[in-house]
């Protein structure tokens, strides 16, 4: 029987973080050419506060424990997976409705800057 170190278990799992990233930095590049580089970017820092709040209270019980890092990291890379989905469907329905209306794709959206 072969059992894993912790050290281990944490490289794989920011492995699987990376694996879900990459992907999901190309799919917002695209969501880019439609909404605007400001409008994704405004979008995807509220996101990622929101990423970091639901995993520090996911994890919470686990704070200070050996394998805290990867329990984080793994449900990082659970959120990411669903981003991704999401990111990728607007896009499916974005491209299937474009339309000359919206010239090169883009879609008349503004972010309020907000508090």
């Amino acid at each position: 029987m072969h059992f894993l170190s912790q050290i281990q278990l944490d490289a794989c799992a920011g492995e699987q973080e990376d694996a879900v990233a990459r992907p999901l930095s190309k799919a917002l590049a695209t969501e880019s050419t439609y909404w605007g580089t400001k409008v994704v970017a405004a979008v995807e820092s509220q996101w990622t506060r929101y990423a970091r709040a639901e995993c520090l209270a996911e994890t919470a019980e686990n704070v200070g424990g050996t394998a805290y890092g990867m329990l984080f990291t793994a449900c990082v890379t659970s959120v990411m997976q669903q981003r991704l989905a999401t990111v990728q469907a607007v896009i499916a329905y974005l491209a299937k409705i474009q339309s000359p209306t919206y010239p090169a794709g883009r879609f008349p959206v503004t972010i309020d800057s907000g508090p």
